[in-house]
């Protein structure tokens, strides 16, 4: 999952495979990504929460005015 806006900023992605254990499959090429894992493969409402956190520190550290 990508989140991005006009004036160039974004948010480093979400990554979330299928399954319930984890694999190492080449996430040394995001750093700043965050991962996550879902039984079918699709966004669960764990993953999004995740996500939201994850944009709510984003805007944080680069101080962007919320409306």
């Amino acid at each position: 999952m990508a989140c991005f806006n006009a004036c160039g900023y974004y948010v480093p992605p979400l990554i979330f495979y299928p399954g319930q254990r984890y694999r190492d499959t080449g996430i040394g090429e995001f750093p700043d990504a965050i991962y996550g894992m879902s039984v079918n493969g699709w966004l669960d409402s764990q993953l999004l929460l995740s996500f939201l956190q994850h944009l709510d520190d984003f805007i944080g550290q680069k101080q962007i005015q919320r409306p």
